[in-house]
């Protein structure tokens, strides 16, 4: 069952008409309220939202070009997709929105709040470790069932406000909170983001060039990969952004890391402590069989690294450089590979086929949506059900390769190595398909 609700046409107009009324402060006007409604694909260029409580309402793929939402509550509001051109978004409570893909070009979010919200729910439901068995993975010494933690939060949606991939070229963005956001993909290119917080904020492949940032603040934001006019790396401001940890400074050390994340494994959660690896730079490190399923990689840089029999079940690797990397037989059943760079990899016999928790009717696909695997080696890994939305796959080899149900949608499989037979039965139409 959907968490959003449904509004029908002639409720929604007549109370846009009263908040139009409130708007102009007419006597019997009324503020809009709606929560957690569904008005994916709408189209309603120019429409006057300002002020009105849209908390957790979902915009997806909607056509609102020169909208106004000035002062409006959007809070962990979803506009993926969305077309929002020219629009007003000054003084808006964006927190914990998603804004993923979404045109805003030329739109105003001056002074906006983009920090992380959160849609707390009842102290009992917090995060719960639960076990599942993952029967018959093919390791070295036979078929044997294993016992493989999945992490379930139930206790609240919460998140840094989301903006990867959006176009904002050309917006004001002045004096916006923007601290946590994640900006992986951006064009922000001749954006105003003078006065802009971007504490903690990712930025990942974000294109500033061109961006005014006069008094803008990078406090502990990830700039690794941005790109900036060559005059703006000298800006004071950047030198207190956030520097990529290396492998052999790390404390405790990778080995105790490893044995913490082991003992938080066998103990469901109890003790120990997760392995949380984000960002850390792996310096080509050379490491039979790493135990990290549902370990925190994100951004790190694992290119060159020598990892067969790596265990990265659900494990979190968005972002994450896997360039040219030796993965050989490597579980990655269930992990999060948005956008992660696994380019030249040798990948063949790997596993990223879905994690399924049998009593619950839950399946979690593997994520390789927009990820980069161009000439990697896949040949015979198992990438059944897996989300390869957006990838490119360009000269990989994909021989003996597994795509059954696998969604391929825009994926660029142009000069890869795969037959026709191979694609019957994927779901999505590719970019391209192999010579």
């Amino acid at each position: 069952m959907s968490a959003y609700r449904t509004i029908d046409r002639d409720t929604l107009k007549a109370q846009l008409l009263d908040h139009y009324r409130f708007l102009k402060r007419i006597k019997g006007g009324t503020r809009l309220a709606l929560t957690m409604v569904d008005f994916s694909e709408m189209v309603s260029p120019g429409i006057d939202l300002s002020e009105a409580d849209l908390t957790g309402v979902l915009f997806a793929n909607a056509k609102l070009r020169g909208a106004r939402f000035v002062k409006a509550i959007l809070f962990n509001g979803n506009f993926s997709g969305a077309e929002l051109a020219q629009a007003d978004l000054r003084e808006s409570d964006l927190r914990g929105a998603v804004f993923r893909h979404a045109d805003l070009t030329d739109a105003a979010v001056s002074f906006a709040d983009m920090r992380e919200g959160q849609l707390s729910t009842n102290d009992s439901t917090r995060a719960l470790v639960a076990l599942l068995q993952v029967g018959s993975l093919p390791l070295d010494d036979g078929l044997v069932d294993r016992p493989v933690v999945v992490k379930e939060m139930f206790q609240a949606v919460q998140g840094a406000t989301d903006l990867s991939g959006a176009v904002l070229r050309g917006a004001n963005l002045a004096n916006a909170d923007m601290r946590n956001c994640n900006l992986s993909g951006t064009d922000l290119s001749g954006a105003d983001l003078s006065g802009c917080t971007f504490g903690g904020a990712l930025l990942h492949r974000t294109n500033l060039s061109r961006a005014k940032l006069d008094r803008a603040q990078f406090d502990e934001a990830d700039i690794a990969t941005a790109i900036f006019d060559p005059q703006a790396r000298s800006l004071p401001a950047l030198q207190k952004a956030r520097r990529p940890r290396r492998l052999a400074e790390l404390q405790p050390s990778f080995l105790q890391i490893l044995a913490n994340h082991k003992h938080w494994m066998e103990s469901l959660g109890r003790d120990g402590m997760v392995a949380d690896l984000a960002r850390v730079d792996f310096q080509k490190l050379n490491h039979e069989r790493p135990a990290l399923s549902l370990a925190k990689l994100s951004l790190a840089d694992l290119s060159g690294c020598v990892l067969p029999r790596a265990e990265l079940i659900m494990a979190d690797l968005y972002c994450t450089n896997l360039q040219s990397a030796q993965m050989e037989r490597a579980l990655f059943r269930g992990a999060n590979l948005e956008r992660a760079n696994l380019g030249e990899a040798k990948l063949s016999q790997a596993d990223f086929s879905p994690v399924v928790l049998a009593q619950q009717g839950r399946a979690f696909n593997t994520n390789l949506a927009a990820a980069r695997l161009a000439g990697a080696d896949l040949r015979g890994a198992n990438l059944r059900s897996a989300n390869l939305s957006g990838a490119d796959l360009s000269h990989a080899d994909l021989t003996d390769a597994i795509l059954d149900d696998a969604i391929i949608q825009n994926a660029n499989f142009a000069a890869a190595r795969l037959t026709r037979q191979q694609m019957v039965k994927t779901q999505g139409k590719p970019l391209s398909v192999g010579a």
